[in-house]
């Protein structure tokens, strides 16, 4: 004989029902008064609406939500459009798996922060040791500086004295082609532009070196936290959630092909912006916003391809159109991302770049 060893409807089945019914009645409350564009406004009622998965029913691809932002260290405030670019189930640190609403920048940041700086750190430890890959900086035959990679074993001894008479760099990233000493390292999750947009710690508080030999990016000293600049009220209703990011086969092969952080704010991929990705089905789905934009039936090309729906505007300079930073790695090299140019083309820049960024975040 069956036993329930529960009520028929669970206590917190109720409650969800509940509140279910509580904001529909709502809702048709303020379409009968003709107010739902004013209860839209609220952030508390956007985040409980995407909360129930009825966003996709009352917001269109394309609609913006307007929320202030503050360039803390300059202290100017704007006013930034955020651009509803896709609905999607999202995962959260703890595994749940949520429906959320994804907002970009309509336009891009005021001023770029590099993605990664050099890492050209100088190895001043006096011995040479085995967390570390050197190198010797040389001129090559375009006249430009270079990098030489120093095998163990050959060039140096773990344990020796490094030599005084010339200027010896290491970082713990191991790149023969000595791309990322010379440009930075396009590794999403090491990067400095990541820890730039998760933090809200001020200047010279929000990065930390994520290896041995990371060199902190220019705009440390004179740039604040990028979450610095929202209201509580608008940092309440989103939260971390998993990003993955393919990574390049240069220096990261050995630790598979793509790799997951867990990210309040993010560029969007090449393949999210529905740009022929180069490890398919990796990167997330593409945003409905800009296979739209777009009007293709495939995903965009890359460069010289150009598609004025692209281009990207800055928050001030209205008129500006400016070169967009994207959370790629350019798979074949160490050091280069993707970038929206300002053209309108899909292309890589290297990381130490300063480039500025639309970046995207998650209402769930």
């Amino acid at each position: 004989m069956s036993q329930v060893t529960k009520p028929m409807m669970l206590d917190e089945t109720g409650k969800r029902i509940a509140d279910a019914l509580d904001l529909g009645n709502a809702l048709l409350s303020a379409m009968a008064k003709g107010d739902v564009d004013a209860n839209i406004t609220d952030l508390g009622y956007i985040h409980d609406i995407v909360r129930k998965g009825l966003a996709p029913k009352l917001f269109n691809i394309g609609d913006q939500i307007i929320v202030p932002w503050k360039d803390v260290a300059a202290d100017i405030t704007y006013d930034v459009p955020l651009n509803v670019v896709h609905f999607g189930n999202v995962t959260l640190k703890d595994g749940s798996v949520v429906p959320g609403m994804y907002l970009q920048w309509h336009y891009c940041s005021p001023f770029g922060v590099q993605f990664d700086a050099k890492e050209n750190e100088v190895a001043t430890e006096g011995i040479f040791g085995s967390d570390y890959s050197y190198y010797t900086a040389y001129t090559n035959d375009k006249g430009e500086t270079a990098y030489k990679l120093l095998v163990e074993g050959t060039d140096y001894t773990v344990g020796a004295a490094i030599p005084t008479n010339d200027t010896y760099y290491h970082t713990a990233i191991k790149d023969t082609s000595g791309n990322v000493v010379r440009y930075g390292y396009n590794r999403w999750s090491h990067s400095a532009l990541r820890q730039y947009l998760n933090s809200k710690k001020g200047v010279n508080e929000w990065w930390e070196a994520q290896h041995l030999g990371d060199m902190p990016p220019e705009q440390l000293a004179t740039k604040a936290g990028f979450m610095t600049g929202f209201g509580e009220d608008f940092l309440s209703i989103i939260q971390p959630v998993k990003v993955t990011t393919a990574l390049n086969t240069v220096t990261d092969k050995d630790l598979g092909d793509r790799e997951d952080t867990y990210d309040t704010f993010f560029l969007p991929s090449l393949e999210q912006m529905y740009g022929v990705p180069q490890l398919k089905g990796a990167e997330g789905e593409y945003f409905e916003y800009w296979k739209r934009a777009l009007g293709l039936t495939s995903p965009a090309s890359y460069h010289p391809s150009i598609y004025n729906e692209y281009i990207h505007y800055a928050i001030n300079a209205k008129t500006s159109a400016q070169s967009v930073r994207l959370r790629s790695a350019y798979r074949y090299y160490s050091s280069s991302a993707w970038n929206v140019n300002a053209t309108g083309s899909l292309s890589n820049y290297t990381a130490y770049f300063a480039n500025r960024f639309a970046p995207v975040c998650v209402i769930c």
